[in-house]
């Protein structure tokens, strides 16, 4: 485990490194005696802990941890300050840290906060070993759609939440093994950074996922680093999951239910919405779906196309209200949807013969 001791004052300095190597001697344990210096070596050192000072020259500690956790949000903060303040105490708790350590420092209270810290960095390695477990799953399940996708994508909504992600498609001319994968890819992406992997004979899609910044270097030499036997495709990062399945555009839904509870999905929505100027991708996102497929989708299964139902379903609609309504035509187009009366005329006499005035006569 890694931990970076953060303290100005060098005595102090000195003291807390030594309590919290006597604490635990399984750490690797790095200190600083500035924030500014502590933020550039975040990168490179990517601690589980780090205890910090509050009051330092510079950048204070509060401060440091708010950029911090804007770089790496899984690293557990122990706050050391030498000021019973209600104040800092207060901040402390709201950007999450785990123990506030009064001086002078003791052997009991560096144990304490740093079996508190420790706790914390399990929990947070098992959430997210079960996070990964769990994503690879719901990928599995999105890829070879052997479930309804807007229940899968909801699902990967609560463990991906508002972060980003960034998915890899590599298809190879040899079988893929998924040690190669990971060991390929850890490589390139720290343990900060989750991602899982589904591997099929020849082809595997890496999901990276809770990206507060995503390095697109890394993406590039993920690219170079299949290379030559293999082709890499990346989409850019997104904290939109709806996205999600125009990446797996080309994985049709073989199943004759799912394609019913989609279509089912498709009507329902027209019926609830048809009264707006709704479009194809409206639709498309509505069932989390990429548009393309869901005008084949709807046109193989209903034997019309989308554009063509919708119209109807309008026309249809405009017909019920101009034998039971009062409203003038205007009103009755858009009422209906129609962007403009003169079209809905327009279309409504060449699909009935008739103007809507003449129907409604």
């Amino acid at each position: 485990m890694n931990l970076l001791i953060i303290e100005n004052e060098p005595k102090v300095l000195k003291g807390i490194s030594a309590l919290v190597n006597k604490v635990a001697p399984h750490c690797n344990v790095k200190a600083l005696d500035n924030a500014e210096a502590a933020l550039a070596f975040l990168e490179v050192y990517q601690p589980d802990i780090v205890f910090t000072d509050i009051r330092m020259g510079g950048m204070d500690g509060l401060s440091f941890i708010k950029i911090a956790k804007e770089l790496n949000e899984t690293v557990v903060f122990v706050v050391i300050s030498g000021y019973d303040n209600f104040e800092y105490a207060k901040e402390a708790i709201t950007l999450g840290v785990v123990d506030y350590v009064l001086k002078p420092i003791s052997l009991d209270s560096i144990s304490k906060a740093y079996n508190n810290a420790e706790q914390k960095v399990i929990e947070r390695h098992e959430r997210k070993t079960y996070n990964q477990e769990l994503m690879e799953y719901y990928m599995e399940k999105l890829v070879n759609d052997k479930v309804d996708s807007s229940i899968i994508l909801n699902k990967m909504s609560g463990v991906v939440k508002d972060c980003n992600y960034c998915i890899c498609s590599i298809t190879s001319n040899f079988p893929l093994s998924r040690s190669e994968i990971y060991e390929k890819v850890s490589v390139l992406f720290s343990d900060s950074l989750n991602y899982s992997a589904i591997i099929e004979e020849k082809q595997a899609y890496l999901l990276i996922w809770d990206l507060p910044q995503f390095p697109y270097s890394a993406i590039n030499s993920l690219i170079e680093l299949f290379k030559p036997s293999s082709k890499v495709k990346a989409n850019p990062p997104s904290s939109d999951l709806k996205l999600l399945p125009a990446f797996f555009q080309d994985h049709e839904i073989q199943d004759e239910n799912l394609k019913n509870d989609m279509i089912k999905k498709i009507l329902k929505y027209i019926d609830n919405n048809y009264q707006s100027k709704i479009t194809l991708q409206d639709i498309a996102e509505n069932v989390y779906m990429n548009a393309s497929y869901v005008s084949k989708l709807f046109k193989k299964c209903m034997d019309i196309n989308l554009s063509d139902y919708l119209t109807d379903y309008r026309i249809t609609k405009s017909k019920e209200l101009l034998a039971n309504s009062d409203l003038k035509v205007y009103e009755i187009s858009e009422t209906v949807g129609f962007a403009s009366s003169k079209y809905f005329i327009s279309v409504f006499k060449n699909k009935t013969g008739v103007t809507p005035s003449g129907y409604k006569k």
